[in-house]
C-alpha cells in the first residue's frame, strides 16, 4: 500500500495536475446551470473546462484565465500544467472581463456582445467564430482624464461624452487591452497594428515593440 501511495505522489508530481481553485469553478458552473448571474471577480479559473458556459452579464473583473498551473492551495486535480482554459461557445454577452488575465484561452464561438473588455491580456487567445459586437475596450472617463492631465492648455477640458465623437475613442489609441498573436474571429492573427471588426470597431493588437534602436 505504501509503495502505491508513493507511486501516486510521483505521478502527480510528474504531470503537475493542479490549476484552478475547485470551489471557484464549482460556483461558476453551478450559477451557469441555475441561470443565475455569475459573480466571479478575481476567481482563479486557470485551465478550467467551461465550454458552453452561460455567463451573460457575469462579473469576471480581475479573474485569472491563463493556462493551468499549480496553485497555492493545491486543492484540485482538474487539469494538466499548460492546459488552456476552455470557454468555447460560451455566452459572455454583457459580461465584465476588465483587468482579467486571459492569455491563451480558447474563446472560439464565444459571444462577447456588449461585453466590457478593458485592460485585459488576451495574448495568444483563440477567438475564431467569436462575436465582438458592441464590445467596450476603452474606459472613456479614464481616457478623458488622461487627455486632460496631459494637456498643456489649462483651459482645455474633454468629457467622456465629447470623447465618444473623437478619433481617440474610435481608433483604439487608448486601448490597453492586449490581443497580440490572438486568433481573431475571422481566423486571422492579430500581429500587426490592429484588426477591424465587421461593425467597424478597431482593435489594437498591442504587441510589444520590436524597435531595438538606442
Amino acid at each position: 500500500m505504501k509503495k502505491n501511495i508513493i507511486l501516486l505522489i510521483a505521478l502527480l508530481q510528474l504531470f503537475e495536475l493542479h490549476g484552478y481553485i475547485k470551489s471557484h469553478l464549482a460556483d461558476v458552473l453551478n450559477r451557469s446551470a441555475a441561470g443565475s448571474k455569475i459573480q466571479a471577480s478575481k476567481y482563479d479559473l486557470r485551465g478550467a473546462a467551461m465550454s458552453g458556459l452561460q455567463a451573460s452579464g457575469g462579473n469576471f473583473f480581475g479573474t485569472k484565465f491563463q493556462p493551468c498551473v499549480q496553485n497555492a492551495n493545491n486543492d484540485t486535480l482538474g487539469c494538466c500544467t499548460g492546459e488552456p482554459t476552455d470557454l468555447s461557445n460560451a455566452d459572455l454577452s454583457e459580461a465584465n472581463f476588465s483587468n482579467a488575465a486571459a492569455s491563451s484561452v480558447n474563446f472560439s464561438g464565444a459571444d462577447f456582445t456588449d461585453a466590457q473588455l478593458i485592460n485585459v491580456d488576451f495574448t495568444g487567445s483563440y477567438f475564431k467564430g467569436a462575436t465582438f459586437t458592441g464590445i467596450t475596450l476603452v474606459d472613456l472617463t479614464m481616457t478623458a482624464n488622461m487627455i486632460n492631465s496631459s494637456s498643456t492648455d489649462s483651459t482645455t477640458t474633454v468629457s467622456a461624452t465629447d470623447l465618444e465623437s473623437t478619433s481617440a475613442a474610435t481608433d483604439g489609441s487608448y486601448q490597453l487591452t492586449v490581443f497580440c498573436n490572438a486568433i481573431m474571429p475571422d481566423g486571422t492573427t492579430c500581429s500587426g497594428d490592429s484588426w477591424t471588426a465587421p461593425d467597424g470597431t478597431i482593435i489594437k493588437c498591442n504587441c510589444p515593440s520590436t524597435d531595438s534602436s538606442d
